[in-house]
């Protein structure tokens, strides 16, 4: 069971929007008109293609850590570029800040925090607020994708 504290998108059932399901498609989603955004200082925007069909692109919203380094090992998606969005407390600004991601590195020691993101302009954001990068291992990088 997810635990309270690991819940990101809230939505109500009267929220909920009828959908009729296309016959190619084999998901079962739900749609809803908006969502509320609860218990998070940061989340990722990613957005990612099918490895077998470039031209669709699905954008996706990630809450934890662990999520994205699932994303990331996911075989079956490519990933074009994943941006941080930092909460209003963390950046001390009045809005949502979207920020580029250069590198996600997983660190490989159980002490320390499981990720370590690398913005584009080489600032480090450890998901855990400890400033050790000992015994990382680069999981993803952007330098293969353009940025616009």
């Amino acid at each position: 069971m997810t635990k309270f504290s690991e819940i990101m998108l809230v939505t109500l059932h009267e929220d909920n929007v009828p959908f009729t399901k296309s016959k190619e498609d084999d998901l079962h989603p739900n749609f809803w008109r908006y969502a509320y955004l609860v218990n998070c200082d940061y989340w990722f925007h990613a957005n990612c293609s099918s490895i077998n069909d470039d031209a669709r692109s699905i954008e996706v919203i990630i809450g934890a850590d662990d999520d994205l380094l699932s994303l990331i090992n996911n075989t079956d998606i490519k990933i074009n570029h994943i941006y941080l969005m930092n909460a209003m407390q963390t950046n001390g600004s009045k809005t949502w800040q979207k920020e580029v991601i250069k590198s996600v590195y997983q660190n490989t020691t159980d002490d320390a925090e499981k990720v370590t993101i690398e913005l584009n302009d080489g600032r480090l954001f450890s998901l855990s607020k400890k400033e050790s990068l000992i015994q990382i291992n680069k999981v993803y990088s952007s330098e293969n994708y353009v940025i616009e």
